[in-house]
């Protein structure tokens, strides 16, 4: 979904013993877009809902941060007053 405003991240999905390299917004996303590879390499038909009950990501790039360090320092410190 791009232009959604959210960034992508690289994720790796297993299915199986077949690793996919994706990106996409987060775990569930990447999982699908997993999937639709692993869908169309085997020549699959159905949804892919049952495909990706069997899909697990990990992401590989960290998110990226919303808020500089000093920002939460600062938001925590004017918390606790």
């Amino acid at each position: 979904m791009l232009g959604s405003g959210y960034s992508m991240d690289e994720y790796k999905v297993t299915i199986g013993s077949d690793v996919f390299t994706v990106e996409a917004e987060d775990n569930l996303s990447a999982r699908y877009r997993g999937s639709e590879l692993f869908k169309a390499r085997f020549n699959l038909e159905g949804s892919l809902t049952g495909i990706v009950k069997h899909a697990r990501a990990k992401l590989v790039t960290p998110p990226r941060p919303y808020e500089t360090r000093e920002d939460v320092l600062d938001s925590l410190l004017k918390e606790s007053v």
